[in-house]
């Protein structure tokens, strides 16, 4: 199965496969993931004939599979990316056909969050066997302090150790949250140390 680290790495070298099930409990990744294929995948003047994002709550799976199969109109891939997938859970076995005869023209990202596939099931392990399946997990807190180092860093940003640890107090390990207040903090803090009085200053923690 795929880490994020690793499917990102694979995109980033244009490598894409025909069908991705994102699913788990932490929304984050499943986000950064999706807003990698929404913005990479098909040219911006493109997107409009060969790009549609779904939410499941709108559609059925009858209708996913049926845009599926269609061709391109312009670009030589289509993109689909299927959000809140979640909704579609009790139906979700009818994708099963389609995954034995999909159309290699097409991308199709499901975005299930909060959930996990049965993995006892047929259609995971028609997934998992010749598609990609990605799992986001929650960052225990014990790990947000090494997962927030690691993000400034790409950042060319650090943290102090107090200022890490006010930051996990206040947001836990909500990293959407926490991903938010370090862009603000970015965007307000010339300096390339973030340290307890900043974190203090501009997020309201007392």
């Amino acid at each position: 199965m795929y880490t994020y680290q690793s499917l990102i790495k694979e995109l980033n070298f244009g490598k894409f496969k025909s069908i991705y099930f994102l699913m788990g409990d932490e929304p984050y990744f499943i986000d950064q993931v999706s807003e990698f294929f929404e913005n990479q995948v098909i040219p911006v003047n493109l997107r409009e004939f060969d790009q549609t994002i779904i939410y499941g709550k709108d559609t059925t799976i009858e209708n996913i599979v049926n845009q599926a199969k269609r061709y391109p109109m312009i670009h030589k891939r289509q993109l689909i990316v299927v959000k809140e997938a979640q909704a579609l859970s009790r139906s979700m076995e009818k994708l099963l056909d389609y995954l034995d005869s999909y159309m290699s023209s097409t991308i199709l990202v499901f975005c299930y969050k909060n959930k996990t596939l049965d993995k006892r099931k047929l259609l995971y392990k028609k997934l998992i066997k010749n598609h990609v399946v990605f799992e986001s997990k929650k960052i225990y807190e014990s790990n947000m302090s090494s997962w927030i180092k690691s993000y400034l860093k790409i950042q060319k940003k650090t943290i102090t150790e107090k200022a890490c640890q006010l930051l996990i107090d206040y947001l836990g390990n909500d990293l959407h949250k926490v991903v938010n207040e370090l862009k603000k903090l970015n965007l307000i803090n010339e300096n390339d140390l973030i340290n307890d009085e900043i974190i203090e200053a501009n997020i309201g923690i007392s």
